[in-house]
């Protein structure tokens, strides 16, 4: 204890205590804890620490009242040790009735429970528990969608005719397109299934094109009269032979004619409505067309090469490789809808990315788990899981490479497995089961397509003492051409106090348990807690209520094989959906940094991450791979080096390599000649010696 400790008084921790509460209740709250605290440390404790009062029957009056507050600065700050002992003589001594024990007997313990937490307490509990205690939590007025990242000026305006809006015919041709495009068989179909999270972006784009044409062509489409082939002329066969070849050639140059016309208008109209002028969204319109097409004409062709021979195809084709084109030359330099610096950390020099969003988000989000708040009191345990639950969100894209968020949103973990006892399972050990391929989601073949997370100890022939937690994905975008991938959650990475990942998913699982206290006795899986008095801060993703339980079985007898997803939405206990998910992952972000860090973005990070580290193509291909597509996405659409970035690595060899022939022949120290540059260029990979062109043309070398 510090000297200015030792010359703490009573009135001084009274007063603190008083403005404690009122920072942290309302006002009208606030008032009543203040009244019942201070009519149980006046009348009932401070009496029997030495103030005398005239009646200690009677209700104290105003110069009683003020005469006790001054008593407590005659008290030193040890006098605290008393307050419990006096408390129950107070008791005694007024014959209080049991229901004013409990209520003031309980204010005057969540006084000294306050008390017992801040650094000038006897003792110092404070830095006892200094490690369950959070940070205070920062927090942002408004929502993250504040943070506008296009560069509409607008507010954004929606058109799209929602599928449970339309009509029963209109809305029946769109599921039957969903069916065309994901269905294990379809009659006439061609082309391969998609997955459903493909379809769900088509239908997306269906819905904008309906609802363009009900309240923005031109002309307009009523409503009853909307259908698919409002978007795509259509001509069967039959009513075609009955035509001249002539007479079929101006048939396709009127649907042509219609077709284009309505291109060309909902081009402009994305200009003029929505400040859109990004190729990107134009490809993504006439792949949906396209699909519409292949939909409606699909008892026509024979094969999918067929539609290439199709009049309207052949539009649609050459409208889509111009917007490719434009959308290439926005990527070879850097156009962008959106404003990327809203979107990515800002690194301190030389800082990575991804180095940044571990300092600077990350970690804060790892401290944010703590189960105690800043004054040291327990948090809400669904506040806790909250905190947990964006901690590995975040920790999964940032501490592994990121995969696609579909992956994550869509994890599940049994609930109820009935299996074996592994024969690796040590007497204390515990796993959450991978279930047998018999139990798990399939798809028409019979091939399993759900994405799993489970904890074992043995792993690839090698044994794990402390357990291995294990991403088993099955299902995810590019899974036809990768196959399915096994990724242990392995982690090398130590936060600023020394803890790692692995506890952070435990705790979020299973719940977490802090020794002290007499709540409870703790009886479950860990020796060191096991037979100890403390209590449960949060069941973890069990605080939500979830309302996920599944099971592969029909038979509700035999629902031995149960899961849930082990992400879920805090307020509702229901899964994610792709915009929640999304949303759920940058809140922190904007909350920390003030970004709008999304889950696709992270992909960029990781990507540039690569580059700015110099990894070798082999190891860009293996991130690559890891990530789930190929060394040709990572450098042509998601690394985002800067241009002295790009460079340096060609500059530092150019120097390495000029350096070490300058040093060979002293005398052309100062002057490089032609001979020495174009050996020392030589010794340069193809690549850098193309990165030595591009250098040396922009100085006019």
């Amino acid at each position: 204890m510090t000297t200015a400790d030792k010359e703490l008084t009573l009135l001084k921790i009274y007063r603190l205590y008083l403005a404690f509460i009122q920072a942290t209740n309302s006002k009208q709250k606030a008032q009543r804890i203040l009244n019942e605290f201070q009519s149980v440390l006046l009348r009932v404790i401070v009496p029997q620490l030495g103030f005398e009062r005239a009646n200690p029957q009677k209700k104290m009056t105003a110069p009683e009242t003020a005469a006790a507050v001054q008593f407590l600065d005659t008290l030193p700050v040890h006098s605290i040790f008393q307050f419990r002992e006096a408390l129950q003589q107070g008791f005694e001594l007024l014959e209080s009735p049991a229901s004013s024990q409990n209520t003031y007997g309980a204010r005057a313990e969540k006084f000294l429970a306050w008390a017992e937490q801040q650094d000038w307490y006897p003792n110092a509990r404070r830095e006892r528990i200094k490690d369950q205690c959070c940070p205070p939590i920062i927090r942002r007025q408004g929502s993250a969608h504040n943070l506008r990242l296009s560069q509409r000026t607008g507010k954004y305006r929606k058109y799209a005719l929602k599928l449970k809006d339309m009509p029963a015919q209109l809305r029946r041709e769109c599921e039957d397109l969903i069916a065309f495009m994901t269905a294990p068989h379809y009659p006439g179909r061609t082309i391969q299934p998609l997955a459903p999270s493909s379809a769900e972006t088509y239908l997306k784009e269906i819905e904008r094109w309906l609802g363009y044409l009900l309240h923005h062509a031109d002309p307009l489409v009523p409503l009853e009269d909307l259908s698919l082939s409002s978007l795509i002329p259509y001509r069967s066969a039959t009513e075609l032979e009955e035509l001249s070849p002539k007479q079929q050639s101006q048939v396709w140059k009127e649907a042509r004619n219609k077709l284009e016309a309505l291109i060309c208008h909902h081009f402009q109209f994305l200009i003029d409505f929505s400040e859109s002028h990004s190729p990107s969204t134009r490809a993504n319109r006439l792949t949906t067309l396209i699909m519409v097409l292949k939909r409606l004409y699909c008892q026509e062709v024979e094969t999918e090469k067929e539609y290439r021979n199709h009049p309207l195809y052949k539009l649609l084709e050459r409208y889509l490789s111009d917007a490719l084109e434009q959308k290439r030359e926005w990527q070879n330099n850097r156009n962008r809808t959106s404003d990327e610096t809203k979107k990515f950390p800002e690194p301190a020099p030389g800082q990575t990315l991804l180095d940044a969003v571990l300092k600077q988000i990350l970690e804060p989000l790892h401290l944010e788990c703590r189960p105690r708040d800043q004054w040291g009191q327990f948090r809400v345990p669904t506040g806790i899981a909250s905190s947990q639950q964006h901690f590995l969100q975040w920790a999964l894209m940032s501490l592994f490479p990121a995969r696609r968020q579909e992956e994550h949103r869509t994890l599940k973990l049994a609930l109820s497995c009935l299996i074996d006892r592994p024969a690796d399972l040590p007497p204390d050990g515990w796993i959450l089961p991978l279930p047998p391929n018999s139990e798990r989601e399939r798809d028409s073949k019979g091939v399993v397509k759900d994405n799993f997370l489970y904890r074992t100890y043995s792993y690839n022939g090698e044994y794990y003492p402390d357990g291995v937690y294990v991403l088993d994905i099955q299902n995810y975008k590019t899974r036809s051409t990768y196959g399915s991938q096994s990724i242990p959650l392995l982690s090398q990475y130590r936060f600023a106090d020394g803890s790692s990942f692995s506890p952070h998913l435990d705790h979020f699982l299973l719940g977490q348990w802090v020794p002290g206290g007499t709540q409870g006795t703790y009886d479950w899986w860990e020796p060191q807690f096991r037979g100890g008095t403390g209590r449960w801060a949060t069941s973890g993703r069990m605080a939500f209520k979830p309302r996920d339980h599944y099971s592969q079985s029909s038979d509700d007898q035999t629902k031995t094989y149960m899961w849930g997803y082990v992400f879920i939405r805090p307020r509702s206990g229901t899964p994610f959906d792709a915009s929640t998910y999304s949303y759920a992952f940058e809140v922190p972000a904007y909350r920390l940094i003030k970004k709008r860090t999304s889950p696709h973005t992270m992909r960029y990070i990781w990507a540039t991450w690569g580059f700015q580290v110099g990894l070798s193509d082999r190891e860009l291909e293996a991130l690559a791979y890891s990530m789930g597509h190929t060394l040709k996405s990572l450098k042509d659409f998601y690394e985002r080096c800067t241009p002295e970035e790009k460079r340096r690595p060609v500059e530092q060899a150019i120097q390495r390599v000029l350096s070490r022939e300058l040093n060979k022949d002293p005398e052309n120290l100062g002057v490089v000649n032609l001979v020495t540059l174009i050996r020392s260029a030589q010794a340069l990979s193809l690549e850098d010696q193309q990165q030595l062109i591009t250098v040396l043309q922009a100085n006019q070398l």
